[in-house]
């Protein structure tokens, strides 16, 4: 039995810069993590992300679009060109279009709230307006059929003439629904309708506390820039200033409408080349390349299908920042296959900031659109989306603090490389301790490890933790695990190079787990072994397999799988 004596150790224990996929594993900082999957990083530690619970299931048809209508704390979304109104307390859908339908076939929606209204387009038929209580089409005088859609500083503005144009409406008074009539536009000096040369994909209010409203320009988001327009101007007689464009970003645009939010003072957007705010780019303009915010999560962002982008959703929630990946065709449109998470709680104290960290990567769910509100004043996420079975469905995304009941999805960790304090010397890898609490049940773990720059995992040992048993007089206090222990790993040799797997310069270790826990600790154990017996120098007449697989190994999975197509269910 070999022994400790002389063995190197390495540690990762806390993780508060979050996940870095943008630097090789042994380039990262020793507070960053090469891979987070459905886990959370707040606190410091990797522990299970907030639960995802599934609440109702919706009618077959293509998913267009949903949002929450603040005002009257309800969900309203549009399947197939069937208007539904959802009821969040006793999770009913009502159809409140039945005789006047919107076609079926158009990719997407878009939905502006204005005050005690709620606005839906399709860039077809003219917009439905709904107040809670009345249902119908917009008049003649009102609402123009158009597409993305923003209100603020007291106006609705609205995409129109195919995208390439913006129509802004009448100045709020104190008549219900005044802020959808669209006259002023026609009757007064510089009125009319503002052009760009490429197609306009968003709209979105640039939140500020400087202004008597606080509300700042309205940004227009196009395929290949952002502008602003000085929609804060209230006077009619200056309404030709309202015209005055400002580019914020030159060769970055916003790739859909609902792929932009307001985060504080700033706006925080899905462009072609990952994600990006206002603040940050226009900060390093004088910058090369205008870097986006997303370099860590290059790896799912580089490789998303840029016409596909304009079904992107980025929300606030929880102080943290959801964002899409990973888009495939459905239908005219796209699904995402999974979020990106970007936590601000390092923002958030009192003492020493620092910037934000990405948790890493949420899936479970095919997602059409991610939309937060107000639902009888308590803000909420939910996710329009489609079971892996291939069902449509509503999903709402759990706070950190909740009851924790939902989905049990896999949780998986890989750690930067690992060396003991020796990077340049050849070690054999021993031993693996973790240690787990805040354990709700039972918890399946599976631990592998990669030598350095190695391209599959190699399995090494599981652990199985049983669930408590159920008390009669209440909840079970959450679990703990001091220690575990992995075994000594495989001794067999690499194919390719003829030396033990078990001998590296260093070692990535991954870490998967079922059920709600903390991971708090991980430390590896390695032992100096010769350089002389492990050299690649072959042996005379030695072949080398360089394609077979090793029956230990295991492929790193990149895509996510899905069992049922994702088009079942669309006419």
């Amino acid at each position: 039995m070999p022994t400790t004596e002389g063995w190197l150790s390495d540690t990762q224990a806390t993780v508060l810069d979050g996940m870095n996929r943008g630097r090789e594993p042994e380039l990262i900082s020793e507070q960053q993590a090469a891979l987070l999957r459905n886990v959370s990083i707040r606190g410091g530690r990797v522990r299970s992300r907030p639960r995802i619970v599934k609440r109702m299931s919706l009618p077959n048809g293509l998913m267009q679009g949903a949002s929450i209508f603040n005002a009257s704390s309800q969900i309203v979304a549009s399947i197939g060109g069937k208007f539904y109104v959802i009821d969040p307390k006793a999770w009913t859908a009502e159809q409140k279009n039945a005789t006047d339908l919107n076609s079926s076939k158009q990719p997407r929606v878009w939905f502006a709230e204005t005050v005690g209204s709620i606005v839906m387009q399709d860039g077809q038929s003219k917009p439905y307006i709904y107040d809670g209580a009345d249902f119908r089409r917009a008049d003649s005088n009102e609402v123009p059929v158009g597409k993305a859609m923003a209100f603020g500083n007291g106006r609705l503005a609205v995409v129109v003439n195919s995208g390439y144009d913006v129509r802004i409406g009448d100045i709020r008074q104190p008549d219900h629904q005044s802020e959808l009539k669209f006259t002023e536009t026609y009757n007064l000096l510089g009125g009319g309708d503002f052009a760009f040369e490429s197609q306009v994909k968003a709209l979105a209010i640039l939140p500020v506390i400087d202004t008597g409203s606080g509300q700042g320009a309205l940004v227009v988001g196009t395929d290949s820039a952002v502008y602003t327009m000085k929609t804060q101007i209230s006077q009619r007689d200056l309404w030709g200033e309202v015209g005055f464009q400002t580019i914020l970003l030159p060769t970055r645009g916003i790739s859909g409408a609902n792929a932009v939010v307001a985060v504080n003072q700033d706006l925080y957007f899905r462009s072609s080349d990952g994600l990006r705010s206002v603040r940050s780019s226009t900060a390093d303009y004088d910058a090369p390349g205008l870097a986006p915010l997303s370099v860590e999560l290059r790896h799912r962002f580089d490789y998303d299908t840029p016409f596909l982008l304009e079904d992107a959703s980025v929300v606030c929630f929880d102080n943290r920042l959801l964002c899409t990946h990973s888009p495939f065709i459905y239908g005219p449109r796209s699904m995402a296959q999974g979020l990106v998470a970007f936590n601000f709680d390092s923002l958030s104290g009192r003492g020493q900031k620092s910037p934000p960290a990405y948790d890493g990567e949420w899936d479970g769910i095919l997602i059409a659109e991610l939309f937060t509100g107000r639902i009888s004043g308590t803000e909420r996420c939910f996710i329009l989306g489609r079971d892996l079975d291939g069902t449509n469905g509503l999903w709402e995304i759990l706070r950190e603090n909740a009851v924790q009941v939902g989905d049990e999805p896999t949780q998986a960790f890989e750690s930067r490389v690992l060396f003991g304090d020796a990077p340049g010397t050849l070690k054999h890898l021993r031993r693996c301790d973790l240690m787990f609490s805040d354990i709700r049940g039972g918890l399946n773990v599976r631990a592998y490890f990669k030598p350095n720059k190695y391209p599959y995992w190699v399995r090494w040992d599981e652990f199985t933790v049983d669930a408590p048993p159920t008390q009669s007089w209440g909840s079970v206090v959450p679990q703990h695990r001091t220690l575990l222990s992995t075994r000594s790993p495989i001794e067999e040799l690499d194919p390719t190079t003829a030396r033990l797997i078990s001998c590296s310069t260093g070692f990535q270790v991954r870490i998967e787990w079922d059920g709600q826990a903390r991971l708090d600790y991980l430390q590896v154990f390695q032992e100096r072994v010769s350089m002389l017996p492990y050299a690649d120098n072959p042996a005379p007449n030695q072949t080398q397999d360089v394609v077979t697989v090793p029956s230990w190994a295991v492929s790193p999975q990149f895509w996510h799988t899905h069992p049922a197509s994702p088009l079942a269910g669309i006419p």
